[in-house]
């Protein structure tokens, strides 16, 4: 996998609780593959990964991501099923008037 390593550091470090973050994109889809959170010490607190990528529709499709708390000690994972594309979606549906009350049609 050919990977770009990017290290963040915030502007205005006392607004967030990391004092940077390092992330690991590929160069080819530019998917950020893992990510990890340092702490005000030093310490990384969060790591999140994508662990599958699957080709759907001819596209790569991040389908299971892990997003660990190793600070707690807590995990969540998300798996995502039945992933489709081009279905028919008209382009205004992406407005705010629609983010704010969607039609009927797209609830289903």
């Amino acid at each position: 996998m050919n990977i770009n390593v990017i290290k963040s550091i915030p502007k205005n470090p006392g607004d967030v609780e990391f004092s940077r973050y390092t992330r690991w994109v590929d160069k080819t889809t530019y998917f950020p593959m893992r990510m990890e959170y340092t702490g005000k010490r030093g310490e990384i607190y969060r790591i999140f990964s994508v662990q599958t990528v699957e080709i759907i529709q001819n596209d790569p499709t991040i389908i299971d991501v892990e997003m660990e708390d190793t600070a707690m000690g807590g995990k969540t994972v998300l798996h995502y099923s039945a992933v489709k594309y081009s279905i028919g979606i008209k382009e205004n549906i992406f407005s705010e008037r629609f983010l704010r009350r969607p039609p009927r049609e797209y609830m289903r």
